[in-house]
């Protein structure tokens, strides 16, 4: 494994456990920084020309779209409460 794949692996797993504490309320990160890590990741899984379950690090779609999913369900959240 490269260095910059073991770069990527890092930086992902942390997005991925950093939304996952918001999930849970452990964490307090600003709905505006959730909506745009949603954005960015859900716009380069629809661009990705790879195809869905390629080993690639780089282009992976599918990690790309768990963690615009989780971010989705981040901002689902907190609108259902505020307005609940």
């Amino acid at each position: 494994m490269k260095l910059k794949d073991f770069g990527l692996v890092v930086r992902t797993t942390g997005i991925i456990y950093l939304l996952l504490l918001s999930a849970n309320d452990v964490v307090y990160i600003p709905l505006s920084v959730v909506i745009l890590i949603t954005i960015g990741y859900l716009s380069t899984a629809i661009s990705c020309k790879e195809k869905l379950l390629s080993p690639s690090f780089e282009h992976h779609k599918l990690v790309s779209y768990f963690i615009a999913f989780l971010g989705v369900i981040i901002i689902t959240k907190h609108y259902t409460s505020v307005f609940l």
